[in-house]
């Protein structure tokens, strides 16, 4: 399962947000100004889709990059310092 796989899944499986049937993955279409606009309000609707999909990445796919990539994302990003 590849990583967009696995965050559309995590969305699905979130009940209580309000993007579920919206937001598929978090590619930005450079033609669009919303792409770049709303970013911030967008990854704090999703909060628990990306941590979720952070801890299946790096779990699942250990010694390779892209797991170092979401456990510093883990150690730099904390949801209640995010929230403050």
């Amino acid at each position: 399962m590849d990583i967009t796989q696995i965050f559309e899944a995590k969305v699905k499986a979130n009940v209580d947000n309000p993007l579920k049937n919206c937001v598929k993955n978090v590619s930005a279409a450079k033609h669009r100004y919303d792409s770049y606009a709303k970013p911030d309000g967008t990854f704090a609707l999703q909060l628990d889709p990306y941590f979720g999909t952070a801890m299946v990445v790096a779990a699942n796919r250990e010694g390779e990059t892209v797991a170092q990539d979401m456990k510093d994302f883990l150690t730099f990003v904390d949801e209640e310092d995010f929230l403050e």
